[in-house]
């Protein structure tokens, strides 16, 4: 009955208490949000938006540049943030959530997860040209941007 009496240990027991309530709560928060048929278009929408302006920045470059130039680090950390864009874009696509079945809400919703899937494999090939430019394993580099090249193809026409 003596530890009852303790206040350091009913303080130690209280903050343990409150940070576990404060844990929870975050977490919480952190569940993914559903949304209406509306938002959740919109959302998709603007991410593709968003992949088509970081695709034409990366046309433009690679239809401008020699592979020489594109082999420095100027370009390197270019295309390293728009491969990191275009995987980030892909993640937040797989973290949308919808009221319903996305099938039934989006025309053409399987296009749209190829689309994504598509990016993010041009976003980690863009990386990856980063990363043999930096190390001077251009041989790598130049198959890297082969491979961008087949993904470009690969991309489904998303009207």
């Amino acid at each position: 009955m003596r530890f009852l009496k303790n206040k350091g240990l009913w303080a130690v027991v209280s903050a343990v208490i409150v940070v576990v309530i404060i844990i929870l709560l975050l977490l919480r928060g952190c569940a993914p949000t559903i949304l209406d048929a509306d938002s959740y278009t919109t959302e998709v929408t603007s991410l593709i938006d968003k992949n088509k302006s970081g695709q034409d920045k990366w046309n433009f470059v690679l239809g401008d540049t020699d592979f020489v130039d594109l082999c420095t680090e100027p370009y390197a950390a270019e295309f390293d943030a728009i491969g990191q864009q275009f995987i980030d874009r892909a993640d937040e696509f797989d973290a949308l959530r919808v009221n319903g079945d996305p099938r039934s809400i989006v025309a053409n919703y399987d296009q749209y997860v190829q689309y994504f899937s598509t990016y993010r494999s041009i976003g980690e090939e863009l990386k990856t040209f980063a990363n043999s430019v930096r190390s001077g394993d251009y041989q790598a580099a130049l198959a890297a941007l082969e491979q961008l090249e087949l993904l470009n193809k690969q991309l489904p026409v998303i009207e």
